[in-house]
């Protein structure tokens, strides 16, 4: 982990430090010997953040799409229900929340797909084809063995919610505009 990596070599400096009476041995971390190594993994990081960020970008036109069409299919329904005396902010509200709720629930299922997977691959590793290739002076296997981490989860949980709900907002609102003897004529 090359951010922990600082202070783990202070930890071992200063345990070589008791050991060393000489002061002959230092401890560097691999950022230091290798700091292109660090640079390729700090943009494989940025470049994985990014693409989830468009992939998230293209559920979010999705879901959009999903709740428009749920709007339009049950004008009818709201027609009814305008005419029964229920508010229209109300209505928005129930698009939303069920949006939010079915979000969530997605969320879950697909966190603990992903969770499942890659902690599967993490035990077995995945073959990325290439081989073993050499940088910098450092060798990099072609099995690669990826890890789950809290701060992944939380951007695609976090990322999926606030897409879903600005995905959510226009379709909501179309539902203030929709006047009642229009929508109980609507097929």
């Amino acid at each position: 982990d090359f951010e922990r990596a600082p202070e783990f070599a202070a930890t071992v400096q200063a345990g070589v430090r008791s050991a060393d009476s000489l002061g002959t041995v230092q401890v560097r971390t691999w950022g230091e010997l290798a700091p292109d190594v660090e640079t390729f993994i700090k943009l494989k990081l940025g470049g994985t953040y990014v693409m989830m960020f468009v992939i998230t970008l293209i559920i979010a036109v999705i879901v959009a799409n999903v709740v428009t069409m749920s709007v339009l299919e049950r004008t009818r329904e709201y027609g009814v229900r305008l005419a029964l005396g229920e508010s229209a902010s109300r209505l928005t509200s129930s698009v939303l929340i069920e949006s939010l709720l079915l979000a969530l629930f997605c969320s879950v299922i697909g966190t603990g797909l992903g969770v499942a997977l890659v902690e599967y691959y993490g035990a077995v590793g995945l073959s990325s084809g290439m081989g073993e290739i050499e940088t910098a002076g450092v060798t990099l296997t072609g099995v690669l063995y990826p890890k789950t981490t809290i701060s992944a989860i939380l951007f695609a949980v976090v990322t999926v919610l606030v897409f879903a709900t600005v995905g959510t907002v226009y379709p909501a609102l179309r539902i203030r505009r929709i006047r009642v003897m229009d929508a109980l004529h609507f097929s």
